[in-house]
């Protein structure tokens, strides 16, 4: 099994490169907890350092020509929320850029950064949009409210009402992000300059100083593998994921790629649901769903019980038939399906 692995920046992530999320995965599910991490990661950033930032995996798609120019297709399997984060950050800081006056800003800081309006115009070119294409696409639960509320001018009027749990954390994403933008401003002693130079500084940061491991895979299979390994090094994931990686990875291992493709189909079902529910937590519903699948009222590690339950060898060790494991997937499926 070949992958691609590679350490690299944001900007070379986004390169001549359009990232799409596909419906199997869930939204955007990024509180504010995890989107202060980001923002505090970036505050403590020193100058010409670099910060290691996560694992990047994507399933190259092929190539398209937009406005000219060939961009690679990639669909993201995991990274999708700091993806996302980083994309309403950067149209965060786009807009700051088109609202400064450059008129105003000393001639030395100009010469040393450029021109806000065309230092803003680059960053939506390379990281929101190219022409009239989207360098990241959302999956359907949240690509439209993405594209018509969060990347789009905050001043322009329309009716906000995110309708699950996905759009409302975007909204709130993007909040806290106007909001740590402006405490920025407000604290700065030159405020014209000195934010100036406070968001030339912050882009740089997001752009070349964090690092991320991309790891470029053939397909979600593959991905799923890379998924275990990460987990038995402690990689923290819920338990829907988690059990999600593991049921493709016995897919992949008894080859049945079919298999793989209806795992997948019934996550994205469950996550789609449970956004729009804005009640129930993907943890709980495995939970629940284990008790009507077993009976097990005291169990709480719904993953655990899966790997013991589902396996490829027997307790002797001796190897299970590829389809007596593919009927326990199946009736697994079935089950949390219903």
């Amino acid at each position: 099994m070949e992958k691609t692995s590679i350490l690299t920046t944001i900007q070379n992530i986004f390169g001549s490169n359009i990232y799409k999320i596909p419906d199997y995965q869930r939204g955007y599910a990024w509180e504010e907890s995890q989107v202060n991490d980001l923002l505090n990661d970036l505050d403590n950033i020193e100058s010409e350092k670099t910060h290691y930032t996560g694992t990047f995996v994507v399933n190259h798609k092929g190539e398209e020509r937009h406005a000219g120019e060939k961009y690679s297709i990639y669909e993201v399997i995991d990274g999708q929320q700091r993806l996302a984060t980083i994309s309403v950050l950067l149209f965060c800081i786009y807009e700051e850029f088109k609202n400064i006056d450059a008129s105003k800003l000393s001639r030395d800081n100009l010469g040393l950064y450029g021109d806000p309006d065309e230092i803003a115009n680059t960053i939506y070119q390379k990281y929101i949009m190219t022409g009239k294409h989207h360098r990241l696409i959302l999956n359907d639960d949240s690509n439209d409210y993405y594209c018509d509320h969060i990347i789009r001018d905050r001043n322009i009027i329309g009716i906000d009402k995110p309708q699950n749990t996905s759009q409302l954390n975007l909204r709130n994403a993007k909040s806290l992000i106007i909001n740590y933008l402006s405490n920025k401003l407000s604290s700065t002693t030159d405020i014209l300059d000195g934010y100036f130079i406070f968001l030339n500084k912050l882009k740089s940061k997001i752009t070349d100083s964090l690092i991320i491991n991309k790891y470029i895979v053939e397909n979600d299979i593959e991905a799923s593998v890379i998924f275990e390994v990460m987990n038995d090094r402690g990689k923290q994931l819920s338990q829907a994921d988690k059990i999600k990686n593991y049921l493709i990875y016995l897919a992949y291992k008894i080859e049945d790629i079919e298999l793989a493709g209806k795992i997948n189909q019934c996550w994205g079902s469950i996550f789609k649901n449970l956004m729009a529910s804005k009640r129930s937590s993907e943890d709980d519903f495995i939970r629940y769903n284990w008790i009507i699948y077993t009976n097990e009222y005291k169990e709480y590690d719904i993953h655990r019980r899966i790997k013991d339950t589902i396996k490829l060898k027997g307790n002797e060790g001796n190897r299970i038939k590829n389809n007596i494991i593919e009927k326990q997937i199946n009736d697994y499926l079935d089950c949390i399906t219903e």
